[in-house]
């Protein structure tokens, strides 16, 4: 049996602002990962030790940064690594 879990996706401004200085393209491959990772999709998520946020989610050179309490993912900035 397979569960799909559907995650309430939160975005902060901080990470509105930093996707505004990222080329459309990059924009783009981040929105659709976020996307998969709200819908269930937890493959690229890795939980960090050590670091506040918890979370991050690797989109080619970019780190989608946040916390992912029960069934809400909550991102808080984008940077370039």
């Amino acid at each position: 049996m397979y569960y799909t879990i559907i995650m309430e996706l939160v975005i902060l401004g901080k990470a509105i602002k930093d996707m505004k200085t990222i080329s459309k393209i990059d924009r783009e491959n981040i929105s659709n990962k976020i996307k998969l990772a709200s819908g269930g999709d937890m493959s690229n998520i890795k939980k960090l030790t050590n670091h506040n946020p918890k979370y991050r989610l690797r989109v080619g050179d970019y780190r989608v940064l946040g916390v992912c309490p029960p069934a809400v993912l909550i991102l808080k900035t984008i940077a370039l690594w």
